[in-house]
């Protein structure tokens, strides 16, 4: 198993959630490999935070605007079910109900084919829907504490099929949020899109500007993984710089013979 593919199990590894298999090989990883050491013990710090993190609230002007758009749309669309009871106590409840809003919609949708001058009605409510999941998955990035920022992102990183504006503010997450934790949280989450070009291009200039080794050691181990001409300079320029901490530039010595 390499450096890769165990930063992607570190935070099953630590709660538990690996097969035995798995567990072994990722033992028999960090028994040799240092700089993974280091990722595991950086992310079980990140993971205890989590857990002493006090849970937010959402602030009244979020649940205000959310239960105004769903009771527009549950106005403009008739139904004879039971109207459903909808709670904000967190904002990622926000996410089932937008999952359930879907559902709706996809009923209603069969209904109204058979209504003629109905179908635009459908649209209409298929775009607030996409205006709702879009509004669940980036207002959490903006949180107060890094917990939350953190699980944000993991909530982000669910979506199978990424769009532009996720990725996006997963780059920018990982080269400006204040947090290390939160940064590297973000280089995880763009390590599964790694084979789309704008991500890869994005990791490797991301190297440049981050200042802690740990994060700097985290891009070295993928970006060794990656076939793209423009991390080997990347690598180079880690090695000759005077600022750079020791161990980064020893594990960019070993990575520019990977690469190379």
């Amino acid at each position: 198993m390499n450096c890769e593919k165990v930063t992607c199990h570190l935070v099953d590894y630590l709660t538990g959630d690996l097969d035995d298999r798995t567990k072994k090989a990722i033992n028999v990883h960090l028994s040799k490999c240092e700089a993974c050491k280091i990722a595991l013990d950086e992310t079980r710090i990140m993971l205890d935070k989590i857990d002493e993190a006090p849970s937010y609230q959402p602030p009244d002007s979020l649940r205000s605007d959310f239960y105004q758009m769903l009771q527009q749309e549950k106005q403009q669309v008739s139904t004879h079910e039971q109207k459903r009871q909808y709670s904000l106590k967190q904002v990622w409840s926000l996410a089932a109900q937008v999952v359930l809003l879907v559902g709706v919609g996809i009923a209603i949708g069969w209904f109204l084919k058979s209504k003629s001058g109905e179908q635009q009605q459908l649209a209409h409510l298929n775009q607030r829907v996409e205006e709702l999941n879009r509004r669940v998955q980036y207002v959490s990035l903006d949180k107060p504490t890094a917990s939350q920022r953190i699980k944000a992102i993991n909530q982000i990183n669910t979506e199978a099929a990424p769009n532009e504006k996720m990725l996006d503010v997963l780059i920018n997450t990982m080269n400006n949020d204040e947090n290390t934790n939160v940064r590297m949280a973000a280089i995880y989450a763009l390590s599964q899109y790694k084979n789309q070009s704008k991500v890869r291009k994005a990791l490797i200039a991301s190297l440049e500007q981050q200042t802690d080794p740990i994060l700097q050691i985290t891009l070295i181990n993928l970006l060794v993984t990656f076939k793209e001409p423009e991390v080997k300079p990347a690598l180079e320029d880690i090695i000759h710089k005077d600022q750079i901490n020791n161990e980064v530039k020893k594990q960019a010595q070993q990575g520019l013979s990977v690469a190379l």
